[in-house]
Order: C-alpha cells, then structure tokens, then sequence
C-alpha cells in the first residue's frame, strides 16, 4: 500500500515539474532554436607556395628509384589520417629555428586554458568583435597525434586566422638518426579551411584539405628559403594496411621529400 501510494506522489510530483520547468526551459532554449545546428567559419587563406620548377627538377634528377617508407600519423582512437610527406634530419634546434624563421609559429601543448584561448580567439572574429578587441591566438594548440603509439614532439602553425583556418605541421621522432648522429624528423602536414561550430553545444571541428601536396610543398619552399639544397624527391611505399585509407582520404602524388640540414 505504501509502495502504490509513493508511485503515484512520484507520478504526480513529476507531472508538476514538467509543467513549472517547461515555460522555462522555452526562454532558455529560444535563442538556439533560432541558430542553425551548425556555423561553418571559412576565413580566406593565402595562396599555397610553389616549389621553384628549377629546384623540383634537380631534386629529381638526382633522385631516380629513391623510395621510402612512409608512415601514417593517427589519433588517441587509433583512428588513421594523414601519411607523412616529408623526413629531415636535423638537431631539433636547427628544425625549430629554420620554422620559426620562415614564420612558422610553434604550438603550445593542448590544455584546458589553452582550449579556452582557442576559443575565445574564434568566437571575437566570428562575431565581429575582433575589430575592437582582436586577439589571433597564433601558438593554438592542436590535437594530439601519434604514430606506432608514440606522440608527435613538436608542432607549428602558419597563417593561423583566429583558430578558423591554419597551415600546420606535426613533427615526431622517427627514432633513426643520421650519419652525424642527429634525429630524423617525421613531418604530416594539412591546411585548415574552414571551422565547423555545433549549436548549442560548442562543439568544433576542422574540415583539412585533402590535397596535401600543396602542403607538403608550402614546407619545402619554406625550407628552401632558409637555405636547404641538399635533399631529395622519394617515392613514399606505405603499408597494405595504410594504403587504402589514404588512397579514400587525400589527393597525393606520394611523394615524400627527404632533407638534410
């Protein structure tokens, strides 16, 4: 008897709650069922650099049958995405100041507060307020990425617009070195074209372009500029199991490039 009459103050205390709490929950969901689902920031980015037709054309010539294996980076997940598209052998502080000198900016590691400033900078451009107060986080962090289980060491942006759209890089050590006994540096390298934005829960995500080479060559020209001339064009052999993956995702030559500092 006292079960049946604790069901029914149950049954009648949440009919009570719905009804009170309803005219609220309208005032406080308006505003977002008058946004769409989803914003798509798409900010407007340079031109991708060209390798010197020249420099291309020596590269090759002096590197005919030269392969390498080519690794895929993926995420915490396990999920795969971009292959590697260059290898450079350099201390790590050659690499960072050749980058850095060409305006490549290195990232800061992915925290909360970091997230938040992330945020914060794609949310002043977005609504406009950048022209009053603009802050272009250039060190935002990105996610995280492995390879074989191993985190990348290193990251950089370029032409990052407010979070919105970016040239980055992802650096890890292969674990060989060279003849001189420094590292050998893995590269995956995307653009960021655009932002997508979940309404109302905040959520973001990045659409890349899937045609890498232009990044690939955008780093090259980069490393050209600050004074490499030893490297070489090889072809990139990826694994059974990596090949279809990238073959569905990007647009690639598979061409990995492979410098010597």
């Amino acid at each position: 008897m006292l079960l049946d009459l604790d069901k029914k103050l149950h049954a009648v205390t949440s009919i009570v709650d719905r009804d009170v709490l309803k005219p609220v929950e309208r005032v406080v969901t308006l505003p977002f069922r008058m946004l769409p689902d989803e914003v798509t920031l798409q900010p407007k980015m340079p031109a991708y650099q060209a390798i010197p037709k020249a420099e291309l054309a020596k590269a090759e010539a002096r590197s005919t049958g030269a392969t390498t294996q080519q690794r895929v980076i993926q995420n915490k997940e396990g999920n795969k995405c971009e292959p590697v598209v260059l290898k450079v052998a350099a201390t790590q502080e050659e690499l960072t100041a050749l980058l850095e000198k060409q305006g490549w900016i290195k990232a800061d590691h992915l925290t909360v507060w970091n997230s938040t400033k992330s945020s914060v900078s794609m949310l002043l451009k977005a609504t406009g307020l950048s022209h009053l107060i603009d802050y272009n986080y250039q060190a935002s962090p990105m996610t995280e990425m492995y390879i074989d289980g191993q985190l990348q060491a290193m990251a950089f942006n370029k032409n990052n617009d407010h979070h919105e759209a970016r040239d980055h890089l992802r650096i890890f050590d292969s674990g060989k070195r060279d003849a001189k006994g420094r590292p050998v540096w893995e590269i995956a390298a995307t653009r960021d074209v655009s932002l997508q934005v979940k309404i109302p829960s905040f959520g973001k995500g990045h659409t890349t372009d899937t045609a890498i080479d232009a990044e690939r060559d955008l780093i090259m020209s980069d490393l050209l500029k600050g004074g490499v001339a030893n490297w070489r064009v090889a072809q990139g052999k990826l694994s059974d199991a990596d090949a279809p993956g990238v073959a569905d995702t990007y647009t690639t030559d598979g061409k990995v490039y492979v410098v010597d500092l």
